[in-house]
């Protein structure tokens, strides 16, 4: 009796200071990983709130310390999955990697028969805000891994951020979600020039307002921009921000392309791929502001001319860079 009167009656914490307690916690580090793991363990009240830091964001890739030989990391979100299906509600960010390639360690995986699938269906997919798909070179998929890239992008309908590097384009066009902000599309693989078919078999979708849109070097750069660009995919760039391209392939007048279509830009980068200097890139920065360098650029490189009218004629620089 005296036990039971010393539980109903003893101080407790708010809930709102416990969860303070557990996000001062940096479960970047490991050390802060088994804080987590261990507090816990500690008492009821911190499970929820431990688990849903620890497994807000879910690597998958081949150089996962925690795999077994012969054990996939599609495989261990699977068996994380099946006894606690409940952990799928904390999960928001996502990354599927295999950056394996001859030169560097790690293995492919990819490749094999994976459960990756499997472990997709049983998220709860309308909760994830980011997503990533990386293939590294000489990655080649298996039809069930390519069957999970399909299922995260149609179904994560409320995706925030989303970065995808030689997949294929059409995972672009299926995309579900109208609320992306960030779009990183990089080598995204396709068949010669893109070319949607007149009558497209991917229903229409609400404009998605992009944010930022960034570009590492793409060796499909002119087709993804035509991608981007098709009205039918919904992808709408007047309330762009940033622009970010990378890579010496970059060809000058698809950024041009990209630049029409942008009313609020602030931020441009891009590689400018002289001969001098082909590892030399231009960052413009608050764009109104950066009127002094925009034709000193253009001029030591007559391929930028077209890229300094844009920005003389944009509306978010006020046409002040003349």
């Amino acid at each position: 009796m005296r036990i039971q009167l010393y539980e109903a009656t003893r101080p407790r914490l708010p809930p709102d200071i416990l969860l303070y307690l557990v996000n001062c916690i940096d479960k970047s580090l490991p050390a802060g990983q088994e804080v987590l793991k261990a507090l816990s363990l500690t008492a009821p009240i911190f499970v929820a709130p431990c688990q849903a830091k620890l497994f807000s964001d879910i690597i998958l890739n081949d150089t996962t310390p925690a795999c077994k030989p012969g054990e996939t990391p599609g495989k261990k979100l699977l068996q994380l999955l099946e006894p606690s299906p409940h952990i799928s509600r904390y999960i928001s960010g996502l990354i599927i990697a295999e950056t394996w390639s001859p030169s560097r360690q790690g293995t492919p995986w990819f490749s094999k028969k994976v459960a990756l699938p499997d472990a997709v269906r049983r998220l709860k997919l309308p909760l994830l805000k980011r997503l990533v798909i990386y293939c590294g070179f000489g990655s080649e998929p298996t039809e069930e891994v390519r069957e999970a890239f399909y299922i995260l992008c149609e179904e994560a309908i409320n995706l925030v951020t989303l970065r995808l590097d030689r997949v294929p384009m059409s995972l672009l066009e299926v995309c579900g979600s109208d609320k992306i902000k960030a779009l990183s599309p990089s080598n995204l693989m396709t068949e010669g020039a893109y070319d949607l078919p007149p009558t497209s078999v991917f229903p229409a979708r609400p404009a998605t307002k992009l944010a930022s849109l960034e570009f590492s070097q793409d060796y499909y750069f002119e087709a993804s921009v035509d991608c981007l660009l098709d009205e039918r995919n919904g992808f709408n760039l007047e309330e762009l921000k940033d622009l970010q391209t990378g890579g010496e392939i970059i060809c000058y007048p698809d950024v041009v392309r990209l630049l029409e279509r942008c009313k609020a830009l602030e931020r441009l980068r891009f590689d400018l791929g002289w001969d001098e200097d082909p590892g030399e890139s231009l960052s413009l920065t608050r764009l109104p502001c950066a009127c002094g360098s925009v034709h000193s650029f253009s001029e030591a490189n007559p391929q930028l001319c077209e890229i300094a009218r844009c920005l003389t004629s944009s509306p978010s620089t006020g046409g002040i860079l003349d």
